[in-house]
């Protein structure tokens, strides 16, 4: 169990980071401020409600049902992230 924590937290850290770099960089340098602040506004916003909505779920659907939701989430923003972040990145060669 310890472990499994561990790897969540070091995911959940790296996601947070990653994103507030895709966020800053997408950001004129006059927005920034603007955008680091609507990011972690968003974030705090899904950490709020976002557990509300597990929660009604889980009854439903139970245990099973609430973690195939949240992978086909993932795999709907890992989609949507591309489509509008992704493919703009322009690869380097080294």
């Amino acid at each position: 169990m310890l472990v499994a924590s561990a790897l969540i937290a070091l995911g959940f850290g790296n996601m947070i980071s990653c994103s507030q770099v895709a966020v800053v960089n997408l950001a004129p340098n006059h927005r920034i401020g603007l955008a680091t602040s609507t990011f972690y506004i968003a974030m705090d916003a899904g950490i709020g409600v976002g557990p509300i909505i597990i929660g009604a779920i889980l009854p439903h659907f139970g245990y099973r049902g609430m973690y195939a939701s949240m992978a086909v989430l993932v795999l709907i923003t890992i989609v949507i992230y591309y489509f509008v972040h992704g493919r703009h990145v322009k690869v380097t060669a080294s």
